[in-house]
């Protein structure tokens, strides 16, 4: 089912502005990896604002408000360029982050956040709709996947290292690493070109009626993908309420273990191409597997060489996992479908990450307020996900005709 290669010549830029282009795309990674940013400060929030529902919001609102923009992200994509539908989001995000900036109010911060999470999941929707439509050979469209995300493991790291840095001085400066937003919207307004629906595959054109179905192996693929979520979000929302828990550091401590988690996911991001051509399915295994593995470490072992050594361990699988879950649904969903199930991706792991501190504040509830326990859940859900990889691996074999 995967999408043929015929058109890719037509829509591929060339010369400068393809490099122009690149540079753009790379930058939208600023919004996608937006909560890299946020999450070496989501200890203060709990300090400032109590364990309750307002701080869970605050801190898990844009995961909401992401699966809200990635939906809506489906529906726009009927209807306008995917280059305004990118500039919308960038400037939702932009105009969220930076606002943060100047108020500490726990109802404003939580407004500012949802502001935030609708960009990140349009820019996150359609931004890997628009790498579809531009790569539409399935192998270009792996490497050029990998590369993106390689780039925004190193923006991601960038963002959590400054974050953690600035919350030394104040909370609220952490948000002054997304003010190069502001060029990121000038800068899809000028160079990227428009590919819109116009320019869809026949067969998109040709669905007016009844959709045709997503195809069976995407709901596996999904349940797998929202564990996994699941487990990383554990670990990216909770390391700064780990580490003041544990006594292993302060925000800036935590700053370096999200920054080295993102970091250690760009080669195994720019070498997915490779990757996922060679392994296909099975390139996820690994991952969920180590991942388990560093989270039931940090449960048992509470020292800082753990939480490096699990952080570097999570951050290189989720490099591979977070490309392979745009790649591989544009392989195993019809071609008109390409649009509509990545947006379904990412809205259903951004919920994923919403659900988690409200999963996490009641692991803490019943375990006399420690998060550690939370971290043994996440390597359950490591094992079960890899369950759900085996038990389905034939099924794909035989769709694939391998």
């Amino acid at each position: 089912m995967a999408i043929q290669s015929d058109a890719t010549e037509a829509r591929e830029p060339r010369g400068i502005r393809k490099a122009l282009v690149a540079i753009t795309l790379f930058l939208l990674n600023i919004g996608l990896m937006g909560e890299n940013g946020f999450l070496p400060i989501t200890n203060i929030v709990y300090e400032l604002f109590g364990n309750g529902f307002l701080s869970n919001y605050i801190i898990s609102s844009a995961s909401l408000w992401m699966a809200v923009g990635a939906m809506l992200s489906t529906w726009l994509m009927r209807r306008m360029t995917k280059k305004w539908i990118l500039v919308i989001g960038s400037a939702c995000f932009a105009v969220g982050s930076i606002f943060c900036v100047s108020i500490e109010s726990g109802l404003y911060i939580a407004f500012m956040r949802s502001l935030m999470g609708l960009g990140e999941g349009i820019i996150g929707a359609v931004s890997m709709a628009y790498i579809a439509q531009m790569y539409v050979d399935s192998d270009r469209r792996a490497a050029f996947t990998g590369y993106f995300n390689a780039f925004g493991t190193l923006t991601g790291a960038v963002l959590s290292f400054a974050s953690g840095e600035l919350a030394m001085i104040e909370w609220t400066h952490a948000f002054y690493v997304f003010f190069p937003m502001v060029l990121v919207v000038v800068m899809a307004v000028v160079v990227l070109p428009e590919l819109g629906m116009e320019e869809m595959p026949a067969a998109e054109e040709a669905s007016v009626g009844r959709k045709a179905p997503l195809g069976k192996l995407y709901v596996p693929f999904i349940v797998d993908y929202v564990l996994f979520a699941a487990m990383f979000a554990i670990t990216a929302f909770f390391i700064s309420v780990y580490v003041a828990e544990t006594g292993l550091g302060d925000t800036a401590f935590a700053g370096r273990l999200l920054a080295l988690n993102t970091a250690s996911g760009f080669f195994t991001s720019a070498a997915f191409g490779t990757i996922y051509s060679r392994l296909r399915k099975a390139a996820v295994i690994p991952s969920l597997a180590l991942g388990a593995v560093a989270m039931l470490a940090m449960w048992l072992f509470r020292s800082a060489v753990v939480c490096y050594a699990a952080s570097i361990i999570l951050g290189a699988g989720y490099g591979v996992y977070f490309a392979y879950s745009y790649a591989y649904p544009a392989d195993v969903v019809p071609p008109e479908r390409v649009d509509d199930a990545i947006g379904y991706t990412t809205a259903i792991y951004t919920l994923a990450f919403f659900l988690v501190p409200y999963l996490v504040s009641w692991i803490m509830s019943v375990s006399g307020g420690s998060v550690v326990p939370a971290f043994a859940v996440g390597a359950g859900f490591g094992v079960v996900a890899i369950a759900i990889e085996l038990a389905t691996n034939g099924a794909y074999k035989r769709a694939m005709g391998r």
